[in-house]
C-alpha cells in the first residue's frame, strides 16, 4: 500500500472538489455565501489577500501587468544597487587604512569593493548579528544608523578568513589540543 501524505490528499480533495463545484456554480456560490456569513472575519482577511486582484479579470495586477511590473523592477534594481554600492564604497572607505578603500591586513593592496568586507576587530560578531538581529546587510545598515562606531576595519575576504584560521588555531593551542 502506497503512503499517501498530507499535502497529497489536501491536494487530490481540492481538485475533486473543483470538479463538483465546475459543473454547478450555482451550489458553490451559495456555499460560499454561507461561509462567508458563519466567518465574518476569515473571510475578510481572506478580501485582504486578494486585495490587489484585479476587478475585471480578478487576477492580481502584476500577473496582468507582467511587462510594466517587470520594466519597473529593473529600473529601480538598477536604482538601488547603485545606491547601495556607493554607500558600501564610503563605508569601506571610512574603516579602511588612513581612510582610504583597501584592506587593513599589513602589506595587502586589495582595493576592490567587492573583495572587500567589514570585519569586527575583536573577533565579536557572532555576538554583534544575534544583537542587531541580522548578516552582513544589517550590519552595514546599523554601522551607519550609529554614527560609524570603533571596533571595525576593512579585510579583504581572503584575510577575513585567514584571521579566522589564526584565530581557530590559537584557541586550539590554548585549550591544549
Amino acid at each position: 500500500m502506497v503512503k499517501i501524505n498530507v499535502f497529497t490528499r489536501r491536494l487530490r480533495q481540492a481538485v475533486s472538489q473543483r470538479r463538483r463545484y465546475a459543473a454547478n456554480p450555482q451550489k458553490y456560490l451559495a456555499i460560499q455565501k454561507r461561509w462567508k456569513e458563519r466567518h465574518p472575519k476569515r473571510s475578510l482577511e481572506i478580501k485582504r489577500r486578494s486585495r490587489n486582484a484585479h476587478p475585471e479579470t480578478g487576477r492580481n495586477w502584476k500577473l496582468t501587468h507582467r511587462k510594466y511590473c517587470n520594466e519597473y523592477t529593473k529600473k529601480y534594481r538598477t536604482k538601488y544597487y547603485k545606491r547601495n554600492h556607493d554607500f558600501k564604497i564610503l563605508l569601506l572607505s571610512h574603516y579602511g587604512p588612513d581612510g582610504c578603500l583597501g584592506c587593513c591586513w599589513p602589506g595587502c593592496t586589495v582595493a576592490d569593493v567587492d573583495m572587500l568586507t567589514l570585519d569586527h576587530v575583536h573577533n565579536d560578531g557572532a555576538q554583534h548579528r544575534k544583537l542587531i538581529g541580522g548578516g552582513g546587510h544589517r550590519t552595514y545598515s546599523w554601522v551607519r544608523k550609529n554614527g560609524y562606531p570603533d571596533g571595525f576595519q576593512t579585510l579583504c575576504g581572503s584575510h577575513q578568513l585567514k584571521k579566522e584560521i589564526l584565530r581557530r588555531s590559537a584557541e586550539r593551542k590554548r585549550l591544549g589540543l
